[in-house]
């Protein structure tokens, strides 16, 4: 099944810890005030972000659906883990994710055929 094939990168995306890796300040404030809108969080510290592959917007929607399945189950196991996602069926997921160790923020989008991943821990 492809989704628990995907599932050990959505963990390791979610659970690593974050740090800024050279991401100029209007990225940083434009990934903080999309975590604010959708968490009504800030970003706490580094903002991590991971280079993605080229994809097709096919290949993205199928990437999001799979990773938001995957993490759905996981909080579904284990009531210490609280899960919220939203995505806009093209270009864009966000989610948050909260367990007893903290929350965390993970953006995922779209632009120009290639893949955004970003993440960062809440304040």
């Amino acid at each position: 099944m492809l989704g628990k094939s995907l599932f050990p990168l959505a963990l390791s995306l979610l659970l690593t810890p974050a740090h800024a890796q050279g991401l100029d300040r209007s990225a940083r404030q434009g990934i903080d005030a999309h975590a604010f809108s959708f968490s009504g969080r800030h970003c706490s510290g580094g903002i991590e972000a991971k280079p993605g592959a080229e994809a097709t917007p096919g290949q993205f929607k199928i990437g999001a659906l799979i990773m938001d399945e995957a993490m759905k189950e996981t909080a579904a196991k284990d009531r210490a883990v609280q899960y919220r996602s939203s995505f806009n069926d093209k270009d864009l997921y966000r989610a948050t994710v909260s367990t007893p160790k903290g929350s965390m923020f993970v953006m995922m989008y779209l632009s120009g055929g290639k893949t955004f991943v970003y993440r960062c821990d809440l304040k």
